[in-house]
Parts: structure tokens; C-alpha cells; sequence
């Protein structure tokens, strides 16, 4: 990867940024790759220990690798533009992929609170036949 980014960052022509940016990009698919593996595990023991932190962790992991990937897509995609579109295609992608990021939280939260709302009515209704049962048993005697 720092081969690829000397050869991005002090390129001649198109042809030594595109290569410049094939060598990140190879770079960047065997760190995603391994942060992948680490993900599944951790999302295996979160399972087998019954623990959400690790799945959390991983999911954490695996947007972050995410965001890495839209970023270096972009910066690929803004090449065709020349030197300066490789910057413009990388802020493009993460930009992108942050807000994905964000809309999937939002819709997360959306769900949470619509399962705490469920929740809590049917905690109410079961304390209200508790209620009516108590009183059925002990205001009759």
C-alpha cells in the first residue's frame, strides 16, 4: 500500500496514478479481508456468549471497512478525471458511505424504540391483569 500511495501521490502520467491506486486498492482488499474474518469471530463469540458487545464491535468493524471501501471505490471512479478527481472521488465515497452508515443507525434507533414502546404496552397490560385479578381474588371475601 505505501508503494501505491508514493506512486498516487508523485505520479508522472494517468497511467503511474491508475497503477498508484490498483496497489492500494490490492492493499486495501487484504486489510478488508482480514477485518472481515476478525468481524465473524467476534460475532461467533457474541453468539456462543451470549454477549451483543462483540457483535456490536463487530459491526462497528465491519462499517468502518465499509466506509474504507466506498472511499477507495471513489477515489478509483475519480481517476478517470484525472489527478485532481482522485481527491474529489474519494470525498465523494466517503461521504456516501458515511451517510449510509448514518441512515442505518437512524433506522436502528427507529427500531429500538418502536420494540421499547411494545414492550412497555405489554408490560402495562400485564400488570392490569395482575391489578384485576388481585382485586377479583381480595375484594370479594
Amino acid at each position: 500500500m505505501s508503494a501505491g500511495l508514493k506512486k498516487v501521490f508523485s505520479s508522472g502520467g494517468q497511467g503511474d496514478m491508475k497503477d498508484g491506486l490498483s496497489m492500494i486498492s490490492d492493499g486495501l482488499k487484504s486489510i478488508t479481508e482480514m477485518a472481515d474474518m476478525f468481524a465473524n469471530s467476534l460475532k461467533n463469540i457474541g453468539e456462543l456468549s451470549w454477549s451483543e458487545t462483540f457483535g456490536q464491535i463487530a459491526d462497528g468493524i465491519s462499517s468502518a471497512m465499509y466506509i474504507v471501501n466506498s472511499t477507495m471505490q471513489g477515489a478509483q471512479a475519480g481517476s478517470a478525471f484525472g489527478p485532481m478527481g482522485v481527491p474529489v472521488g474519494a470525498a465523494l465515497g466517503l461521504i456516501s458511505s458515511i451517510t449510509d452508515a448514518l441512515v442505518a443507525g437512524k433506522a436502528q434507533a427507529e427500531k429500538n424504540a418502536t420494540l421499547t414502546t411494545e414492550m412497555m404496552r405489554n408490560q402495562y397490560s400485564a400488570e392490569k391483569e395482575v391489578n384485576r385479578l388481585y382485586r377479583k381474588r381480595y375484594n370479594q371475601s
